[in-house]
């Protein structure tokens, strides 16, 4: 039994790049509430799955 259509491979490197940005200025900024919403989509995206 197939596992499904296949992830297209341009999703997953806009989420990465939107990631990146996300974090960066976060850091850079050090507003923390951004990094907190960041470590939520995180946990959802573990335990989710795509």
């Amino acid at each position: 039994m197939p596992a499904g259509p296949p992830v297209d491979p341009r999703g997953p490197r806009l989420a990465a790049w939107i990631t990146t940005v996300v974090l960066a200025v976060g850091l850079v900024t050090q507003w923390w509430p951004l990094l907190a919403v960041q470590t939520v989509i995180f946990a959802i995206g573990a335990f989710a799955g795509l």
